[in-house]
């Protein structure tokens, strides 16, 4: 399987005609879906070729990503009810980040990356953080 972002848009034929060589899935990642109209806002009358291009490379994946359920159902409106799109949204966990943690350094610890990891065998996250 290859696993590819939508955005540009022009790397999907490509990554087309690769999985076909190698026998392989095209899984494409999705996070918004602009539209002609949006496109014809955005850009003008170049619009219209942005969004032949959008509309061509959802057309391109074994499957689509989307982002967001809004994602998916612009999608499914615009590639119709049988299209093989699944759902992972992006996100925070509000409610975690809201928790009081604690955290607490002991020891010495490095603030310059660079000037604790000048030897390539010395250098770790635990270098780092020590």
């Amino acid at each position: 399987m290859i696993e590819a972002d939508h955005m540009p848009y022009l790397q999907i034929p490509v990554l087309r005609l690769v999985t076909l060589l190698k026998r392989k899935r095209l899984v494409v990642t999705w996070h918004e879906v602009w539209g002609r109209e949006y496109w014809m806002q955005y850009l003008g009358w170049p619009g219209v070729a942005a969004w032949l291009m959008e509309w061509c490379a959802m057309r391109v994946p074994d499957h689509i990503i989307a982002a967001s359920p809004q994602t998916a159902r612009r999608l499914r409106v615009a590639l119709g009810p049988r299209a093989k799109i699944s759902v992972a949204p992006n996100g925070i966990d509000l409610d975690a980040t809201r928790r009081p943690t604690s955290l607490s350094l002991t020891g010495s610890y490095h603030t310059n990356a660079s000037t604790c990891c000048s030897s390539p065998s010395r250098c770790s996250t635990r270098t780092v953080i020590q």
